[in-house]
């Protein structure tokens, strides 16, 4: 079996495409009554449409973690319809951008029943604040009851 790179390369060749599809199905993008379901039609509508010219997929979990058990069966289903021979990355990283961490703190607090009550983020040097903001700031957030220390560093890079 090829390598991730390997089968990107031979991709990228074979469609002359270095395209690579986001399977980002935000809440607000799927009508109504946004649903696991809802999430996966979105994402299969849209490898329907690029298979032709994509060199590789890239569906982020968190849009899929806040419907729980539902939610991770939709992706498996995404993953599986992504065409033989066009590689899928995961993208399943912790502290990230904006809506991504705000789908994160939901998956991680909105149902009690599915999630367990604590949540750790990881807080990259860019976009820790903002991170730990959103899952702190989460309407379904509960501190601890025991003391506990942030310490933020901040780095400054320079390229001169």
């Amino acid at each position: 079996m090829a390598s991730f790179f390997e089968a990107l390369e031979a991709r990228c060749k074979a469609v002359d495409s270095l395209l690579c599809i986001g399977l980002d199905p935000h809440k607000k993008e799927l009508g109504d009554s946004p649903s696991a379901d809802a999430a996966a039609e979105f994402c299969l509508k849209l490898i329907e449409a690029t298979s032709p010219v994509a060199a590789a997929y890239k569906p982020n979990a968190a849009f899929f973690e806040v419907f729980g058990a539902d939610g991770a069966t939709a992706l498996k289903r995404v993953i599986a319809a992504v065409p033989d021979g066009i590689p899928v990355l995961l993208d399943a990283k912790r502290g990230d951008i904006g809506t991504t961490a705000e789908a994160y703190a939901s998956a991680a607090f909105d149902d009690a029943k599915v999630r367990r009550p604590a949540c750790v983020s990881h807080a990259t040097v860019v976009l820790g604040l903002t991170c730990a903001k959103l899952c702190s700031g989460h309407p379904g957030h509960r501190p601890r009851a025991s003391p506990s220390i942030h310490i933020w560093v901040g780095i400054r890079l320079s390229h001169s």
